[in-house]
């Protein structure tokens, strides 16, 4: 089932520094077409992080989380694909069925560094960005950034060959608690709605298997 939604379409322009993030920003609204969510998809699509969440504190319920917003990012930051660069991160991308797109979540602030044989990624910096990398197009695009305390992705795959789901966390209070939270951005038509959860639960994302980043997962 489809269903049509009046959405809010952002125009984000990002500057950072070691200590905070600006953002300006203006609104506009259109109505586009965008699929319902499956009431089970977040649940299947997180079941090993959502497990960990509910080990951490037994409250958590992935039903709880509600669909939010959306946001049509047709001003989202933009930049021709570095053909080195995808060389060199192409084995940490995670690409759709037909790999005409792939999630990058390591290029802008990860390098590939050998440990005991084994190639690990290193964070450089407080920074992260999440970005979709449209093959054909040899185009990359902002999909998320963060700051040192902005949020954290902790899984995504890919609902299907146009779709990816995004889940992470955001608003944490040192390594005790945190706000779980999910998005799914469409490749079609530009749209990244986020799913809220009502509520701080008690975990510690931190020690959260980070399989994104681990080489050839």
């Amino acid at each position: 089932m489809r269903s049509f939604l009046l959405i809010s379409v952002c125009f984000l322009m990002a500057a950072c520094s070691d200590n905070a993030d600006t953002y300006t920003q203006e609104n506009d609204t259109v109505s586009v077409e965008i699929e319902d969510l499956p009431p089970t998809l977040l649940d299947q699509s997180f079941t090993q992080l959502f497990w960990y969440f509910k080990e951490q504190d037994s409250s958590f319920d992935a039903s709880l989380f509600d669909e939010g917003t959306a946001a049509v990012l047709r001003e989202a930051y933009q930049a021709d694909l570095d053909t080195a660069m995808l060389r060199q991160y192409k084995p940490y991308l995670l690409f759709n069925a037909d790999s005409s797109y792939a999630l990058d979540l390591v290029s802008y602030n990860f390098l590939p560094e050998k440990k005991k044989g084994k190639t690990v990624m290193e964070e450089q910096g407080p920074d992260f960005e999440a970005a979709i990398i449209d093959l054909k197009q040899n185009l990359r695009t902002r999909l998320l950034f963060f700051g040192s305390s902005g949020g954290a992705v902790l899984d995504a795959k890919w609902e299907n060959n146009h779709s990816v789901m995004i889940a992470g966390a955001i608003d944490w209070q040192n390594a005790d608690s945190l706000r779980p939270v999910a998005w799914r951005y469409n490749v079609l038509d530009k749209s990244l709605q986020q799913f809220h959860y009502p509520k701080m639960i008690n975990a510690d994302w931190s020690k959260y298997p980070r399989q994104l980043f681990e080489l050839n997962r």
